[in-house]
């Protein structure tokens, strides 16, 4: 079944977070997702794990920061952080972030887009996130691991935030543009087993659980306008910076490293 977001939370994205869900959670495809996300009742057994479904807010407080203001076309990529903070008191596992691209001249087309994520607890072993496009233009992006290269999602221990470190470019191609980019967060839910038996993916159940603010940034023909990545905060909610999952505040991470730093 599609998920359903918790109704007291903030709805200006709700198109883009039922349509993201559905993508992560191997359900309706992106194109038909918007035609599938209609409220459903669900059980006992599939309500959150992550946070109170009738909080006011979401709990996970989602920024995208450290995004520079324009890419080049085929000129390499561009580093970033996504700072996934956990406000609630118990951790919060199997978590996926979503990222949706819209672009204003509606030519973005999904194979232009790359992007790559680490997860901190494994900073060499980078993952391929693969897109679709759904019949709004939405380019959808799952961080969930590409064929073989799987991903379970993170784990954001209560009270931390876990800052996942991105790498974005653009192909040769790729017409110069204004693109925006908005992060979904998505816990996965896992079917209840049989007894004796291992959980396995539901496939179609999940939570939407956190959602940033907008990234808008350039993409041009060459590299003359491309900003270095800073610790500057680009749009994304909340104001917590990183912090270990031991609990010891760390120096700002480098561009080499998902090491979480203080924002």
């Amino acid at each position: 079944m599609p998920p359903t977001p918790p109704s007291p939370r903030p709805r200006h994205g709700i198109a883009l977070g039922l349509a993201a869900a559905s993508v992560v959670l191997g359900g309706a495809s992106a194109a038909s997702a918007d035609a599938a996300a209609v409220p459903v009742a669900v059980t006992a057994d599939q309500q959150p794990t992550c946070g109170a479904p009738t909080a006011d807010d979401f709990p996970i407080t989602t920024r995208i920061r450290g995004g520079q203001e324009t890419y080049a076309s085929g000129g390499g990529y561009g580093t970033w952080f996504l700072d996934l903070t956990n406000t609630t008191s118990k951790p919060c596992s199997s978590i996926h972030p979503v990222l949706v691209l819209t672009d204003e001249d509606q030519k973005l087309t999904s194979d232009q887009i790359q992007l790559e994520f680490s997860d901190p607890d494994s900073p060499d072993l980078p993952h391929r996130v693969t897109w679709e496009t759904t019949d709004r233009d939405e380019h959808i992006g799952v961080f969930g691991g590409d064929g073989a290269d799987t991903f379970d999602g993170f784990t954001v221990p209560a009270g931390r935030t876990v800052s996942v470190q991105v790498r974005m470019a653009f192909t040769s191609d790729t017409d110069p543009n204004r693109i925006t980019a908005k992060a979904a967060i998505v816990q996965r839910k896992q079917a209840a087993p049989a007894d004796g038996a291992k959980k396995t993916p539901a496939g179609d159940d999940g939570d939407w659980v956190g959602e940033s603010d907008d990234y808008v940034f350039g993409v041009v023909e060459d590299d003359t306008g491309g900003g270095d990545t800073g610790d500057e905060d680009t749009g994304g909610t909340g104001d917590v910076g990183g912090i270990s999952r031991e609990g010891d505040v760390l120096p700002e991470p480098s561009l080499d490293s998902a090491t979480p730093g203080i924002g």
